[in-house]
Parts: C-alpha cells; structure tokens; sequence
C-alpha cells in the first residue's frame, strides 16, 4: 500500500495541535507518516510532539531552527519518504476520510493532483466569510483536464489538495521562504506540471480562522502584503526556468495581476511607494512578454474579425 506523507508546520500552535494530530492520526486510511517540523517553537510545542511520537511511530520529528512556514514546509518534504505528499496546518483538522477520499481519487482516475473543498471555522475575522464561501468550495467536480480555466479558479492552499511526490522531486518544487502566501508558490507551479485533476466538492479539510494568525496578519495593513508580488515573481522565474512559461502567459499576467492589487490593497500607506517601485521593476522584466501577449490578442481580434466578415459573405 502507497505511503501519504503529511507535512505538519509547528510554530507555537500547542493548543491547537493535539486537536490536529488527533484527526491526523484517526484517518481511515492507515499507511501515513506524519512529518511534524517543529520551526524552533518557544512554548511546549516540542513536549507535545514528542509525547504523540512516543504513542504512534508514525509520527516523525523534524527539529530545525526557525525559518518560518515556507521553511518548514520544504524541510519536512526533504524528510518525506511517502510516495504522496499533503499539508496540514498545526491549527487545522483533517476530516476522518480526508487521506482515503484524495487518496483514492487521485490513483483511480490516474489524476496528477486530487483537491477537496474547506470548510472555514471562524474564531476571527467573520467579515471574511462571504469571500471564503466563494474561495474554498471548488466550482469543479470529478475529472477536470488542465485548462486555462482550472488554473485561477480553485485555491492555491496546499493543505486541501493531495500531491505525487515524483513530479515534486522531479522538478524541484518548493515553497518560496522568507515571505507571506507561500502557498501560492508550491500550488501554482505543480499546477503548471499537472495533466489532469480530480475535484471533490466534499468540505473534507477544517480551517480555522484565528486571531494573529498568519493569514490575519496577511489581510492586516502592514508591509507584508509586498510578499504576494515577490510570490508571483518566483513563480514566473519557475515557469522560465522549466521553459513552459509561454504556455501560461494569460494565466500568469491574471494571477500576477491580482497579487498586485492584493498587496495594494493591504499594505500600509508608508510603504506603498515600495510596491509601486518592485512593480515598476518588474514590468521591466516582464516587457517583452507583454508585447507578445498583445500581439497574440492582435491577432486573435484579427481572426474573429475575418471569421464575421466571411458569415456576411455566405449569408
């Protein structure tokens, strides 16, 4: 039977975490190793983990200093030995089947990634709720071939969604560290690989909204909003390096575009002009892709115009 290998982030979460390892360790499906990345917590978090481990071997400690949530993340799959790969936060839940369910999804139809919908317990920030309705229940189900419609339109949390290891390792994908949305990283250029998706419109992932959490902080007005430029951008660097980025150039100018005016949006007024500045930089960067990207709505007005011009001529 494949190995899942859950990736576990812990960052002073202890009173949360024995309710996540909980649910992690009561999955349906038997055959996981839990990867929990202690990233230098102060407070009790390496007493919980150890005392879990010592109940269940299937739990893993991984110790290293801290470097934060993208950090931990890549350092836990470096520890992975699962042919799968799936995320939990330490303040989240896994549903009792969440592990089955993706699981058997993603190897029956022969799908590249498997994702379900969350639901969003709310201990803070209730204003967000209309927003998260519309954001974590997928718009897809079953089957879905990769398109220029899938790409932007599901979430980009790593947490709701199962991942082959293989095209990880293959391709060295890894989360951007150092900076906020680093999921947007991860999920963006797997997304880029993937052939074909499998959709579970199932809420089989609890994410809870909390007080001074890291997503908090991200729809707070502070200077961390920048982060979601610097995502984009490693993301563009990716997709060159991998020499597939003219393959996604409308889909990378949307989701760059709504990075941009996302960190608009939330940044303080002290350091807007530092946004304008890294845009300005990398309009530069991007120029010559603008040009084609013009160039190919040019001419596909073109065809549309000579495509009615020839239907006036039959009729």
């Amino acid at each position: 039977m494949d190995t899942i290998s859950i990736i576990v982030p812990c960052y002073n979460q202890v009173d949360f975490l024995p309710r996540c390892l909980d649910s992690l360790l009561g999955q349906t499906y038997r055959n996981i190793e839990i990867v929990c990345v202690n990233d230098a917590s102060t407070d009790s978090t390496l007493s919980v983990l150890n005392e879990y481990a010592g109940r269940d071997e299937r739990i893993k400690i991984v110790d290293v200093s801290h470097g934060g949530l993208g950090w931990a993340r890549n350092c836990g799959m470096r520890q992975a030995t699962g042919q799968y790969l799936m995320f939990c936060d330490s303040d989240d839940e896994f549903m009792p089947k969440t592990c089955e369910k993706l699981y058997n999804a993603l190897v029956e139809n022969d799908c590249d990634v498997a994702m379900c919908s969350a639901q969003v317990i709310y201990n803070s920030d209730f204003h967000m709720k209309s927003s998260d309705d519309d954001y974590y229940n997928l718009k897809f189900s079953g089957v879905v071939q990769n398109s220029h419609d899938i790409i932007n339109q599901v979430d980009v949390s790593v947490w709701n969604k199962i991942f082959k290891k293989s095209i990880v390792d293959q391709y060295n994908i890894q989360f951007i560290q150092g900076r906020l949305y680093e999921d947007g990283t991860f999920t963006w250029k797997y997304f880029a690989l993937a052939k074909k998706f499998y959709c579970i419109k199932d809420a089989l992932y609890k994410y809870y909204r909390h007080h001074n959490s890291i997503m908090s902080k991200t729809f707070a007005k502070n200077n961390k909003s920048i982060d979601h430029i610097y995502v984009a951008d490693n993301v563009y660097d990716f997709l060159m390096q991998q020499k597939i980025f003219e393959n996604f150039i409308e889909e990378f100018f949307s989701f760059y575009k709504s990075s941009y005016y996302f960190a608009k949006n939330y940044c303080d007024a002290e350091h807007q002009v530092d946004i304008e500045n890294l845009d300005a930089e990398l309009q530069k960067k991007y120029a010559r892709w603008f040009k084609h990207l013009e160039e190919k709505k040019k001419i596909e007005q073109r065809k549309k115009t000579f495509a009615a011009l020839r239907s006036k001529v039959r009729t």
